[in-house]
């Protein structure tokens, strides 16, 4: 494997519209490869050509919004039409919103606020740092969106997202439990949308959430 080739999709590295990752072992992928192997564990994966364990968990950007639409893209490291078609059947030409499902503002209209960019970015990297499976990571993102959308103000931080799960874990899991077995129950207990099972299905099957 030549040091110019991504390992994991085999196409050259030097692309307009893909990120480098480079590993703590000096390896580099495509970023959004790199997001494919996180998405199955987490930050730290194991290098697919030395095995080493990576450390590096820094992001390709410096700013806070091209970093959301990396990781929350399909396959490019750009914003990307709008999934749904207009009412005549042909598909939307608006772009997609960060963490929208895939829609414009049109066709989804409760969009998280971009001032709310650097806290939900916080939450994300928290999120994958820990290990757990594609549909845990699914549920937490979309949770961790719409509690801050609905919960959260211009003063809050990352601390008070997560004690919305601990109130919950005290109130409803009585039993001492701190893992959701029914994500339903989340979403009723702070009154929030559940998210589409064919947006929930795509993510599983991509490994990528959007």
């Amino acid at each position: 494997m030549d040091d110019d080739t991504c390992c994991i999709c085999l196409s050259e590295l030097k692309n307009k519209n893909k990120s480098v990752k480079e590993l703590s072992c000096g390896h580099k992928i495509h970023f959004q490869c790199f997001m494919g192997l996180v998405m199955r564990k987490n930050l730290f994966i194991e290098c697919p050509l030395c095995r080493e364990i990576n450390k590096n968990t820094e992001l390709p950007h410096n700013d806070v919004k091209k970093n959301i639409i990396e990781i929350t893209s399909k396959n490019k490291s750009v914003i990307q039409r709008c999934n749904c078609k207009t009412i005549d059947g042909k598909r939307c030409k608006n772009n997609s919103k960060p963490l929208n499902y895939g829609k414009c503002h049109i066709h989804n209209k409760s969009v998280l606020n971009e001032k709310y960019y650097p806290l939900m970015l916080e939450y994300i990297m928290l999120i994958l740092h820990q290990r757990s499976g594609i549909l845990t990571k699914i549920y937490l993102l979309d949770m961790g969106k719409k509690l801050l959308m609905n919960y959260c103000d211009d003063n809050s931080t990352v601390g008070d997202l997560f004690s919305k799960y601990y109130e919950f874990y005290s109130i409803i899991l009585d039993d001492g439990g701190t893992i959701v077995k029914d994500y339903k129950q989340f979403y009723e207990y702070y009154k929030l949308e559940l998210p589409e099972k064919e947006w929930i299905d795509e993510c599983k099957e991509n490994y990528v959430i959007f």
